[in-house]
């Protein structure tokens, strides 16, 4: 659980940095929408982290819908995606098979 905690706040993280960065370019209703995204993710993270059941669900809910748009990519032919899909897989993994060991409140 402690690797997909740090993968959800690094991939939000990244989220959120490459949106402001590219902001302009993704006009401003998808920059917003992409930074509130990577903010989620580093707040279910970090939930995640602190075996909280609101991480979980987010990382699982979040996670299912980049696992969507990465085998959309690879269908596309983008190779690259095959590392968003592979963590994103393995983050909806850990999450799953350790739910008995988040609390509920």
């Amino acid at each position: 659980m402690l690797v997909a905690g740090i993968i959800l706040i690094a991939g939000g993280a990244v989220a959120s940095f490459a949106a402001l960065r590219y902001f302009e370019q993704l006009g401003n209703v998808n920059g917003v929408l992409q930074v509130a995204v990577g903010l989620g993710a580093m707040y279910g993270g970090v939930q995640v982290l602190g075996l909280r059941e609101i991480g979980r669900m987010i990382g699982l809910a979040l996670c299912s819908v980049a696992l969507a748009f990465a085998v959309l990519a690879l269908i596309g032919g983008y190779t690259p995606a095959l590392v968003s899909l592979s963590l994103n897989a393995f983050v909806i993994y850990a999450l799953v098979t350790t739910a008995d060991s988040f609390r509920r409140e």
